[in-house]
């Protein structure tokens, strides 16, 4: 009995077939020790898991873990944390560890086929010039503003900052992978690997690659894996030619042979339209501002060192900010077109749609939202943390494939979602799949998680509670802002009449005003607040971000560095942090408290705010030591009368 027969059945969904293929050719092996009988013995393992078998694919695990190879007991760790990470977050119940089992829907018996898109074809490349543009005029004022500063004359200012623009621009487009490589190579211990290696871990996913450098003439990318729990792939370089592709160890402990391949579709996507170089330089600055952070907590610096790397650390956070601004855009439009690309050369956009909300579930299970790792490939990950809570919840509970598509109305529906995405920089979770839905319609194939049946329930949503006092929570939401544009304008306005000084004035009494508005429709009274739990409060086609909702909960806090999150029977849930000082959230403090508490059962009182990224905003968590108390509507409160006060002073006094 061949291999390559038991292999070819889990490549196609026959798991029950493979379990009897890989099970005899186990038997039958001679070599304990050999390449294949180890691959076998993986592919066995990976089999009996999607074929329900748990058990067996445990004791296999166990077995491999002792392994020699370290690679091979590092894998098998992987597949035993992930199994321990499942029956501990959601609860130990037969029906929910089924749940990670759920039907699946078909893919395309061809490859490589032609699917019309769901977005114009020419919008990547309007991103592109979109985001070149955006940055060089930007860079280019702030040279300009800096020469006019420094009293040089309009017209060698102007010839001086296009110089510069030009200078700066190429050069962080040619250090920017270099960099990444860098930083990545101290802070995450990338290791480089073939596609033999691959081939041995994920077979299909080796296939595609090869499949699509050769169909494509695309050079195969330099790839790489970082050993570490949390799924995550992405790609970066400057041009094809010398284009990275990483993924992390998560990545093969989440997801399927057939999921795992259409990612890596994906990224290969990113390299074939060529969006992945400018992306690069964005997240090369956040890079480098990870490892500034991991080099100062891990160095005893003194006052004058800490005080550098300070200013160092605003300086490329104020460039990593202009860049991310100005590629919110492309990096959106990028993300379907990879979609798309994937969906084509595999034919199967519904495993694709799956790899995404495995991820989603990835990430929640390993606290991605308190990892470095996370934040520095934020921009170039397949998948954004803040967007994966709610999928991933739902993902870890349902108990059918219908459920989890109903969490994506919100997504698609919600127009605070609409809105909110403009803000991303990644397209919701909700949104990618009803595109990928599209693809397998198309392709008349079955769609993942009954989204077509969900997306008919858009006559079932009332869209007058949907879009209920949507425009006034919004002025409301950014109120603050509102506040301080509202003061410029009076300030200006009235400018002739009142000295500099009392225009400042002016200023902060608007941005006092705006800030105390906010938070008065942010934070209802929590004397109605009623008990509920992270399942509910999540799902809600019609939930918004203001006013928050009060909330009482029972379950679990957990701390992961100086994040702290709540878990309970249906989910888990960032909490917001508490600061001390309101809007200044620079000035952070730890909690010793709350770290105390780590592990233990607690009853939180507080907001639940449905944003981009679900959070709870606490007021007090009750343990069995006693209780602590936070206030961050105080503070913000606080924070906006200070502003008020002292505008009012500097008003009336110049």
């Amino acid at each position: 009995m061949s291999l390559e027969e038991g292999l070819k059945c889990l490549r196609l969904k026959d798991y029950a077939k493979a379990v009897e293929l890989l099970e005899e050719y186990c038997q039958q092996s001679a070599n304990f020790y050999s390449p294949l009988y180890v691959q076998a013995k993986m592919a066995l393992a990976r089999a009996y898991r999607s074929n329900n078998q748990r058990q067996q694919a445990i004791a296999l695990a166990l077995e491999l873990e002792n392994h020699l190879d370290q690679e091979v007991s590092q894998w098998a760790k992987r597949l035993l944390t992930i199994f321990g990470a499942e029956q501990k977050t959601i609860g130990i119940t037969t029906n929910r560890v089924k749940s990670r089992s759920l039907p699946k829907a078909a893919r395309s018996a061809q490859v490589s086929v032609r699917l019309s898109r769901t977005i114009p074809e020419n919008r990547l490349i309007f991103a592109k010039l979109l985001t070149i543009t955006a940055f060089y005029v930007i860079v280019f004022g702030l040279f300009f503003v800096t020469t006019r500063l420094l009293l040089i004359p309009a017209g060698t200012g102007v010839i001086i900052a296009l110089l510069l623009t030009g200078f700066l621009g190429g050069l962080i487009l040619f250090i920017a992978p270099n960099l990444i490589d860098w930083t990545q190579k101290r802070l995450y211990r990338v290791r480089w690997v073939s596609l033999a290696e691959i081939k041995r871990d994920s077979p299909e996913s080796a296939a595609v690659i090869g499949r699509i450098c050769r169909e494509k003439g695309l050079k195969p990318p330099k790839l790489g894996i970082i050993e570490n729990g949390q799924p995550l792939a992405f790609t970066y370089g400057s041009r094809r030619g010398n284009a990275s592709l990483v993924v992390s160890r998560g990545l093969f402990t989440y997801l399927d042979d057939e999921e795992l391949a259409t990612v890596y579709a994906h990224e290969l996507g990113h390299i074939w339209q060529g969006d992945f170089a400018l992306m690069t330089i964005c997240a090369s600055f956040a890079h480098l501002s990870c490892y500034l952070d991991s080099f100062a907590q891990n160095q005893d610096n003194n006052f004058q060192d800490t005080v550098f790397l300070g200013l160092l650390s605003l300086i490329i956070t104020i460039f990593r900010q202009i860049l991310v601004f100005c590629s919110l855009y492309l990096s959106r439009t990028r993300e379907y077109f990879a979609d798309h690309f994937a969906a084509q050369v595999t034919g199967n956009p519904n495993a694709l749609a799956r790899a995404l909300v495995k991820i989603a579930f990835g990430l929640v299970q390993e606290n991605a939202q308190s990892s470095p790792l996370s934040l520095s490939i934020n921009v170039l990950n397949i998948a954004q943390e803040q967007d994966a809570i709610i999928a991933g919840n739902v993902y870890g509970i349902a108990l059918e494939s219908r459920r989890i598509g109903q969490s994506f109305l919100w997504d698609i529906y919600n127009p605070w979602a609409k809105w909110l995405e403009l803000q991303s920089n990644h397209p919701l979770t909700g949104k990618r799949i009803g595109a990928l839905a599209n693809y397998a319609q198309q392709m008349d194939l079955d769609i993942e998680f009954s989204l077509g049946e969900i997306l008919r329930q858009e006559i079932e949503l009332d869209r007058k509670k949907l879009y209920q006092n949507f425009f006034l929570r919004l002025c409301l939401y950014y109120a603050w802002g509102l506040g301080f544009i509202i003061g410029v304008v009076i300030a200006g306005f009235l400018g002739l009449k009142f000295s500099s000084w009392a225009a400042l004035g002016l200023i902060l009494v608007g941005g006092g005003l705006g800030i105390i508005i906010n938070r008065l429709a942010s934070y209802p009274r929590l004397k109605n607040a009623s008990f509920s739990d992270i399942f509910s409060l999540t799902d809600n086609p019609y939930s918004h971000p203001l006013p928050a909702i009060p909330v009482r909960l029972r379950g679990e806090l957990i701390a992961q560095g100086k994040n702290f999150f709540f878990k309970d029977s249906t989910g888990i849930i960032p909490l917001a942090p508490n600061y001390r000082f309101g809007f200044w959230h620079k000035i952070r403090t730890t909690n010793p408290p709350m770290a105390a508490i780590n592990n233990t059962s607690v009853r939180i009182l507080g907001w639940f705010r449905r944003d981009l990224s679900p959070r709870l905003e606490w007021s007090q968590i009750t343990h069995s030591g006693g209780n602590i108390r936070g206030y961050p509507r105080f503070w913000s409160l606080v924070s906006g009368f200070c502003l008020l006060v002292s505008g009012l002073i500097i008003a009336v006094t110049f």
